[in-house]
This record gives C-alpha cells, sequence and structure tokens, in this order.
C-alpha cells in the first residue's frame, strides 16, 4: 500500500492480486490515506497459520513487487523459515532487541577483530546504523559531504541498488535529515578520510561498502560479540527501541528512519517500550508538578 505526494495532490494507490492498484487523486494526504485504507482488501492474518505460511502470506500480499526486492526479502527470511517454519505463528515471541550498550559493545568488538585501519571503519558503520537507523544500502552510498558533525546531523540522499548501482532512497521519507547521536557522531568523526574519495565507507581494497560487503565483515563481529546469529539489520531494530525507550513517539521514529506512514509501522514492530521505564517517566512527570495548589501559586499563597 502507498500514499504518496505528487505536486500539490495526494496519490493513493494499493497492491492487490499481484500488481499495483489505483485509488486516486486527493487533495490532502488524510483523504488519500482513508482512501487507501478503504480500498485495502481485508486480510486478517490468524496467528493458528505456522510462521512458513505466513512468510508465503507476507512475501504475496505485502513485500515489494520489484524482482531485487523479492530476491532480498526471500534471503532475509530464510533463517526464519529455517528455524520457525514449522510453529505456529502465535508461539513466536518478540526478541528483545541489542540495548544501547549492547550496541557500543557490539561495535567494540570490530576494534578486536580487525587492525587499526578496518576496525574503526567498521566500528563507524555498526554505530551509525545503531543509533542513526540507516538501511545497509543507505550506508553504503554514504559520502563527507552527508556528514555534518558540527551539527550532529547526517543527510541521506542515495541508497545502493541491487548491483551495487546508486540511487534515491525508495521513498521520499527515505531521503532525510537524521539526527546524528554523540556514539555515531564520535566515531564518524575519528574515521580517517581519503584524499579523492568522498565515500565514508571504505573496504581494504579502498571500494565503497555494499550490502554484501557489510556482512560479510561483520560475521567475525558478531561471533566475537557472542551472537552469532545477529544481522546487519538488527542494528536498525535496536535504534528504533532504543529512540522509544527514550521517550521519542513513534511519529519522531518513523522520521529518523524514513518510514512515511506518520509511525504507522513503528507502532506495529517496535511500539512496545519497557513497560517499568513507561511507568517510570510517568511518575517523574508528576514529580515535577508542585504539591501546593495551582490558585497558590498563581496567587503566591
Amino acid at each position: 500500500m502507498s500514499v504518496h505526494r505528487r505536486k500539490d495532490k495526494w496519490i493513493a494507490k494499493i497492491w492487490s492480486d499481484g500488481r499495483w492498484r489505483w485509488v486516486g487523486t486527493f487533495s490532502t494526504r488524510k483523504e488519500a490515506r482513508a482512501a487507501e485504507q478503504a480500498a485495502s482488501p481485508a486480510r486478517g492474518i490468524s496467528w493458528n497459520i505456522t510462521v512458513e505460511q505466513f512468510c508465503e502470506l507476507w512475501l504475496r500480499d505485502y513485500a515489494r513487487p520489484a524482482s531485487s526486492s523479492q530476491s532480498s526479502y526471500r534471503y532475509a527470511i530464510a533463517r526464519l523459515r529455517d528455524d520457525f517454519g514449522s510453529r505456529r505463528l502465535g508461539s513466536i515471541e518478540r526478541p528483545e532487541a541489542l540495548s544501547e550498550d549492547e550496541v557500543g559493545r557490539l561495535a567494540d568488538c570490530a576494534l578486536k577483530v580487525y587492525d587499526e585501519h578496518l576496525g574503526p571503519t567498521i566500528r563507524a558503520l555498526i554505530l551509525t546504523a545503531g543509533f542513526v537507523g540507516l538501511r545497509p544500502a543507505e550506508l553504503a552510498q554514504l559520502d563527507w559531504g552527508d556528514v555534518d558533525l558540527n551539527r550532529a546531523l547526517l543527510h541521506v540522499r542515495h541508497a545502493g541498488g541491487g548491483k551495487g548501482e546508486r540511487k534515491s532512497p525508495k521513498t521520499e521519507a527515505g531521503r532525510r535529515i537524521c539526527v546524528l547521536p554523540p556514539p555515531a557522531r564520535d566515531a564518524l568523526a575519528d574515521l580517517e578520510r581519503h584524499e579523492g574519495l568522498q565515500a565514508v565507507f571504505l573496504t581494504p581494497r579502498g571500494r565503497r561498502f555494499n550490502k554484501g560487503s557489510f556482512h560479510r565483515y561483520f560475521v567475525a563481529v558478531r561471533a566475537a560479540f557472542g551472537r552469532p546469529d545477529l544481522t546487519p539489520y538488527e542494528l536498525r531494530h535496536a535504534c528504533a527501541t532504543l529512540l522509544l525507550e527514550r521517550g521519542l513517539s513513534p511519529e519522531d521514529v518513523a522520521a529518523q528512519l524514513g518510514h512515511k506512514d506518520g509511525g504507522q509501522l513503528v507502532r506495529r514492530l517496535y511500539g512496545h517500550p519497557d513497560e517499568q521505564r513507561q511507568r517510570e517517566r510517568i511518575a517523574l512527570a508528576f514529580a515535577e508538578i508542585p504539591a501546593e495548589p495551582v490558585a497558590d501559586r498563581l496567587h503566591g499563597g
């Protein structure tokens, strides 16, 4: 399903029966979104189906239709199908995302595994993925002109295609400006720059990283960390979770990640921050309210 802007209008379309279907053109995003939802086929998912069945359902009804995307999705879910294919969907519990501390310790393992040149590069890749939330394809296409260390901002202008070519991010929201938290900013500031080369992340051969090379170099790091099952994409999930745990709204997280759905996907996938921290934030909010009545404060009583 998709809603996007075209000049001063909003376009709505849905993916149904194996192809995109046009819904209409509307004056506001709200109208387009309502039309999109109304036109979308009712697709309830039973918790009694197997994970294998859910994977096929998701690939058919929800995944992007491009052949390169379909290939990437099938590769990404292969481990899930191997490990849980016969399990009932309702029996699978959501795993815990990496914490901020774990992302930092994972990144530091790169310094133990690789030399003084490659180690800081892989460490910066991990910290940028884990604290900024960039997709591997977006990380691969970062240039130094996209990095504003003084203002702690990072411009996402390109993503890597399936054959290594440079293309625009998959959505307009994907072309965005992200906040660069201190761990990622400091790691980028420490990287050596190579004269005549604009790419931020370079392999030992001086080539721009891509999704495949990131994964290859990530294997040794995750093994040293003690989590050989981790994938680079889990760093993006960790970013979403840590932002929610810090009290940001799903809308804020969606803007950082490059989602254009106003936070709907974030709510579905990540919208369950730790309940104890929720209670602590609520208690803290009320603890800051003075105990005396409002009237007394207004009149100095």
